[in-house]
């Protein structure tokens, strides 16, 4: 009965050893994987586009063009404190421009509402302070404008809201601003977007792409490229970037709700790390229905030949 009882006792101990290092394992490859998408992240960030600072005094109309040649104008007294008192003298203004594809990925942002897929005329992050302390719009609107080449009517603005999406990922949701709208400019009328906005921080110009007859776009990686360590991007056209989501359960990246356009070019690029070596994979493709890419390797490559990749992407 005694060696019954040993015998028990040595498998219920090797049992729980061999629980240990599947323990121990899985903690080490989830901690990897953490530091590969730390990884990641940080090579994007050094090229996310930088805010502009201004110094402007509010008791006067405000103009500012930033470099990217919005330009943002403000009556007298636009702003308020947080106990909506009228403020005066210098206030700090900020703003950020996300004007290309590449300053969209750098930048960790998107172009999508919860359940379409937008193309941007110009987006931005604008926020205004006195003294550290965050103001918000007296006046009904403020005037925007954005240079285009070819002014197209159908487009509206939107404002940002800051989420974390399904991947864990910091992402922007845009939400259609029914106070905002775009104002003819019978001068300019070719080569700008006049616009009123309504709200201060994210804002953004863009019309929906359509999604008729669209499809799910799905992806295929190896089992060990998922969302803790990998970045997916659907590239649509100029300025229509979204990001295709992990689904454990399929074991692939998908585009979600996101329905791509039938028939659309459209290209992914796919972003990861191992060990501290950068992998990455850009598909060109068409969009079909029931539309699935597979990769069976990403390759290595350098951070200054992935910066080219998508700077010119």
């Amino acid at each position: 009965m005694k060696k019954v009882k040993n015998v028990l006792m040595l498998v219920l101990l090797f049992g729980m050893m061999g629980c240990n290092d599947e323990l121990v394992t899985d903690v080490t490859t989830s901690n990897q994987s953490n530091k590969d998408k730390e990884f990641v992240e940080t090579f994007l960030r050094k090229k996310a586009p930088q805010a502009q600072k201004f110094k402007r005094n509010t008791d006067k109309a405000i103009e500012i063009r930033t470099n990217g040649q919005l330009l943002f104008q403000f009556e007298p007294n636009a702003f308020k404190d947080n106990k909506g008192n009228v403020v005066s003298g210098d206030v700090d203004i900020s703003i950020t421009e996300y004007l290309s594809n590449a300053a969209i990925i750098y930048g960790g942002v998107t172009t999508t509402t919860a359940q379409k897929i937008l193309q941007s005329g110009g987006m931005f992050q604008i926020n205004v302070s006195q003294n550290g302390a965050v103001l918000s719009l007296n006046t009904k609107q403020y005037d925007v404008q954005f240079p285009t080449k070819s002014v197209d009517w159908s487009m509206r603005l939107f404002e940002g809201k800051e989420l974390t999406n399904e991947n864990g990922d910091q992402d922007i949701s845009w939400e259609e601003n029914y106070d905002s709208w775009l104002a003819d400019d019978s001068i300019n009328r070719d080569t700008v977007y006049r616009t009123k906005l309504g709200f201060l921080n994210w804002g953004n110009l863009d019309k929906y792409l359509l999604n008729t007859n669209g499809s799910t776009v799905h992806l295929k990686l190896p089992e060990i490229y998922t969302n803790k360590n990998t970045l997916v991007y659907t590239v649509l056209a100029d300025r229509s970037i979204t990001y295709m989501y992990s689904s454990q359960a399929k074991k692939e990246f998908n585009s979600k709700q996101y329905k791509l356009p039938a028939d659309l070019d459209f290209k992914i690029l796919v972003i990861s790390s191992a060990d501290g070596v950068l992998k990455y994979k850009l598909l060109q493709s068409k969009v079909v229905p029931n539309h699935l890419e597979t990769v069976t390797a990403l390759d290595a490559i350098s951070e200054s030949d992935l910066d080219k990749i998508i700077e010119d992407i």
